[in-house]
């Protein structure tokens, strides 16, 4: 029987910090992290994320880090740091991870149902239950990170078809240059336009897919 995931905290005090241990079991695999803790770093308080207020326009030329990427006279500290959005915290990953790998066992559990319904009613003897039949966490990563990261497809996409844009439109500016022809600003402006487009769509896909992970 697969075990089930089961979470523990324990937390140990020594002189002026804290030491949590959260132990986390995945079927046979057991996930350990310690985190250690200062109490006078607790009640710190952190700037919620740019990210999170940023507007339409910060998120689309990235402008929100701007901000945590000025040069200072100190160090940037821990406590200097904004907060993580929810979505990028331990916490919310791991509880999202161990929903998708229930969701995989579930699909498992229907294959091998489905498997042992076609063996009673086939009279032909069968081989062992397919490979779909058991649960594979790379399989799960995979359909999720697909399913999720669909938005980097069209952002590549995008990207590509700028950069023929750009490439005709350099050809058409040279022309209309040599030419003379009074064209080369309409050339120019639409090289600019695509360069752009291309360059952004080229980094939201990056940044969607590595955020991701």
């Amino acid at each position: 029987m697969t075990e089930e995931a089961y979470f523990d905290s324990q937390e140990v005090r020594e002189g002026g910090s804290s030491i949590k241990d959260r132990r986390s079991t995945l079927g046979s695999a057991t996930l350990v992290s310690s985190v250690a803790t200062d109490d006078d770093d607790t009640d710190a308080q952190h700037s919620p994320s740019p990210l999170q207020y940023a507007s339409f326009l910060s998120k689309l030329f990235f402008v929100w880090p701007s901000a945590m990427m000025e040069k200072k006279d100190k160090p940037i500290l821990e406590a200097n740091l904004p907060d993580l959005l929810e979505a990028d915290t331990s916490t919310f990953n791991l509880h999202y991870f161990q929903e998708m790998w229930d969701s995989e066992k579930e699909r498992a559990v229907e294959e091998m149902k489905k498997y042992h319904l076609d063996t009673k009613i086939s009279s032909s003897v069968q081989q062992g239950p397919p490979k779909e039949a058991y649960p594979n966490l790379s399989r799960a990563i995979v359909k999720h990170f697909m399913s999720r990261a669909w938005f980097v497809q069209p952002c590549f996409f995008i990207s590509s078809v700028g950069k023929l844009v750009q490439a005709y439109a350099l050809g058409c500016l040279l022309q209309s240059i040599e030419r003379r022809d009074g064209n080369s600003i309409y050339w120019a402006g639409i090289l600019s336009l695509s360069g752009i487009l291309s360059i952004v769509s080229l980094h939201h896909a990056f940044f969607f897919a590595w955020h991701k992970g």
